[in-house]
């Protein structure tokens, strides 16, 4: 077992006899996890128990957390938790490995970060990335700002059917699902699976892999 897998574990168990994951324990053990994954981002990047790690910090994100502790080494909690693990549960789709016990946890990190979410997808959106004086990209970049949530509900609305079907939906989404399904025609449009989850996803892959995290500095 490997330090990362100590502190990992650490988290885990901390979360396991923790009441509301407020504690100083289990908010120390955040901030040891944290802490590595911004020294060393790739240390997430084809790491072995990334179905835990995943989990934990869907976990980090509804704790309460990111509101009380909202830097680690100059890095916005939030996003990093967010983006984090938003890569490693597509990483998990994309290579087969994802569990069915896993879509509670994958959901529950989309709808606790919307904003987050949101935000990420226009800061990182390829097709956006022109010159900041060319008159056309910053209309583009305009348009999609002002529907980045229609966006964000498209993707969440993929992912809720996908659970649904396969019965690993939470009983509390269902409502939202159906809500979801009346804006289904508009919110699928332009096809937000394809067009922005995946390629905001190989995004984070390359910038974690790289060690750099600068994708993150969002205002």
């Amino acid at each position: 077992m490997n330090d990362f897998d100590k502190i990992l574990n650490r988290c885990i168990e901390s979360i396991k006899h923790s009441d509301d994951m407020q504690d100083d324990e289990t908010f120390s053990s955040f901030i040891l996890l944290l802490n590595t994954i911004t020294t060393n981002p790739s240390i997430i990047v084809g790491y072995g128990k990334e179905m835990q790690l995943s989990v934990v910090l869907s976990c980090i994100l509804t704790s309460g957390f990111t509101n009380r502790i909202r830097y680690i080494n100059n890095i916005k909690t939030s996003y990093l938790v967010f983006a984090a693990g938003y890569y490693l549960f597509m990483h998990q789709l994309e290579n087969g490995t994802f569990y069915d016990k896993n879509w509670p946890s994958f959901l529950v990190l989309l709808q606790e970060g919307k904003d987050l979410h949101a935000n990420l997808i226009v800061a990182n959106d390829p097709s956006s990335q022109g010159s900041p004086y060319n008159v056309m990209d910053m209309c583009r970049f305009q348009t999609l700002d002002l529907n980045k949530y229609r966006i964000v509900r498209g993707i969440e609305f993929n992912m809720m059917i996908v659970a649904h079907k396969t019965g690993f939906l939470p009983l509390e989404f269902m409502n939202y699902l159906n809500n979801l399904e009346t804006e289904a025609q508009e919110i699928l449009a332009d096809n937000p699976f394809q067009k922005y989850a995946i390629p905001l996803y190989k995004t984070f892959a390359k910038c974690f892999k790289s060690g750099d995290l600068d994708f993150l500095d969002i205002e």
